[in-house]
């Protein structure tokens, strides 16, 4: 798979972005159900790893369209909401601003973005983006990370003989189509992906979004940029 066309890409439309922000924020009925509850999981996961740190700046990249916002108003923080998506990034900016948390907006590639944001940060929150694009790529992003703030937090889809169990019954129950989501995904096992992490942070705590019914891992890390 194209990794331009099945993520990077794949939000750079009114529509698509729409799509996105209405399987997790609508109200009711089964359609989507799954998508609202972890989305609610992943909001706890990061105001739990967020809150027990010190922070006050952080850099939320990718925003999507702005999931995070009630967790970043919970915890008075001030946020630069980044997104690759100009698209995406304008449904944050009315969820942030609707929620009322101090942001600034910024279109960010992950890969490249210490080229375009400056000044000190806190810790970076990165959700729901890493098991989206190729180990390469990945390991770009993650050394960006970095040397962004000297902590983060970041999410992962974890491989394992159970995932693979629960991923292919989910399959045989469950339409794929219509969920608003690309086809391109990587899905490390915990192992090389925390011998990997350890190469460029310290692994301060490990934080399953929801262990029966998703593969999402939450990671507070410290970096070790100097």
């Amino acid at each position: 798979m194209n990794y331009d066309k099945e993520t990077r890409s794949f939000y750079q439309s009114d529509r698509k972005a729409r799509e996105y922000h209405e399987w997790y924020t609508r109200v009711g009925g089964v359609n989507g159900m799954r998508f609202r509850y972890i989305a609610r999981k992943e909001r706890e996961a990061v105001r739990v790893l967020l809150a027990s740190v010190p922070h006050g700046r952080v850099i939320d990249v990718p925003t999507g369209t702005g999931k995070m916002a009630s967790v970043f108003k919970q915890l008075s923080s001030i946020v630069l909401a980044c997104d690759v998506s100009p698209n995406m990034l304008k449904i944050a900016e009315e969820e942030y601003n609707r929620i009322g948390v101090d942001a600034k907006f910024k279109v960010v590639a992950l890969e490249s973005a210490t080229e375009t944001i400056s000044g000190q940060f806190d810790i970076v929150v990165c959700v729901r983006l890493m098991h989206r694009v190729p180990d390469d790529v990945k390991t770009v992003m993650l050394a960006q990370i970095s040397k962004l703030a000297p902590r983060a937090i970041v999410s992962f889809a974890i491989d394992s003989p159970y995932e693979q169990v629960r991923g292919r019954l989910r399959r045989l129950l469950l339409s794929r189509g219509g969920d608003g989501v690309p086809a391109y995904r990587t899905w490390p096992k915990r192992g090389p992906l925390e011998a990997m992490l350890g190469t460029m942070f310290t692994i301060e705590r490990v934080y399953p979004v929801s262990r029966l019914i998703s593969s999402e891992v939450m990671y507070l890390l410290r970096s070790r940029h100097p």
